[in-house]
């Protein structure tokens, strides 16, 4: 042996050392927490488009509940008159409770729809179409003819209020209009069952 050759560090039986090369991905394939990250945010993409669209389904009908509150409220006034000026017993004791119920819901319609802003271009034209009536039922009241013709255009206002209810109740998201409107629309049709009892060709 060469003394100025360096001594060999190994032979070529000694293994081989190769160091680890990491794991390559296959190309367009994510780890499992990135798979689930993506599935949670499609399903929250999911839930909030739908929901959208349902809140743009049943969006509060702002120009359908001023009305309602605004018939609610001439209603209100000509039942309070018919408590004063009904002559006969049937007509005077339906009026009475009829101004009782209206009032209520009337109320409970306005407290839970305080924050809808009213148009008032809507509560003049209610207010158009109710001021010929209250004149005509005074009218009625002072010539004797009041139970005879407050009768027939009560009934006809209660169920175009009805319908108006029915209206609000079909479109409103809120559960506490929707409730308070439930209560109004059978009040309403207990109403109506009073007045068509009475027989208005013998008032």
């Amino acid at each position: 042996m060469d003394p100025n050759q360096p001594p060999a560090t190994g032979t070529s039986s000694d293994p081989v050392f190769i160091p680890p090369v990491a794991n390559r991905k296959a190309p367009g394939i994510m780890s499992p927490k990135k798979m689930i990250i993506a599935i949670v945010a499609l399903s929250l993409a999911v839930i909030l488009a739908v929901g959208m669209l349902l809140m743009s389904r049943t969006t509060d009908p702002v120009d359908d509940v001023a009305t309602l509150n605004a018939q609610m409220q001439n209603l209100v006034t000509i039942s309070t008159q018919a408590r004063k000026s009904a002559r006969n017993a049937d007509v005077a004791k339906a009026s009475i409770d009829a101004a009782t119920l209206l009032i209520g819901d009337a109320s409970n319609l306005a407290t839970v729809t305080k924050g809808i802003k009213v148009k008032a271009t809507i509560t003049a034209s209610v207010k158009s179409e109710y001021d010929p009536i209250i004149k005509d039922i005074k009218s009625a009241g002072i010539d004797g003819r009041f139970d005879r013709v407050f009768v027939p255009i009560f009934i006809d206002k209660v169920e175009s209020v009805q319908r108006q209810a029915k209206i609000v109740h079909g479109k409103t998201a809120q559960p506490a209009l929707k409730a308070a409107v439930s209560i109004t629309y059978d009040h309403l049709t207990a109403i109506l069952a009073t007045f068509k009892a009475i027989d208005v060709d013998s008032l």
